[in-house]
């Protein structure tokens, strides 16, 4: 008789971060890609120590995953457009 295939748990652990600079993992926002593409997406990880500083990764319907500067986000999509004029 053969014996049975062992199966293993992965056991999902908790991010570390779940809030950096005002958002929020889970949080909908409007961000700019490194593309210059302006996408909505919910916020769903944190990279704090990235060398060209602060970012965060977002889920998009129409995208996919991006990742993108913390300072290339916001809340609303008006809010987007006067941070590309400064």
């Amino acid at each position: 008789m053969a014996k049975k295939k062992k199966i293993t748990k992965t056991s999902k652990t908790k991010p570390e971060i779940i809030e950096l600079g005002g958002f929020k993992m889970g949080d909908a926002v409007w961000f700019r890609s490194v593309s210059d593409k302006i996408y909505e997406g919910t916020i769903t990880r944190f990279l704090p120590n990235v060398p060209e500083g602060p970012c965060a990764t977002m889920v998009t319907t129409s995208a996919g995953y991006r990742t993108t500067l913390l300072s290339q986000i916001a809340f609303l999509k008006s809010d987007l457009k006067k941070l590309s004029q400064e």
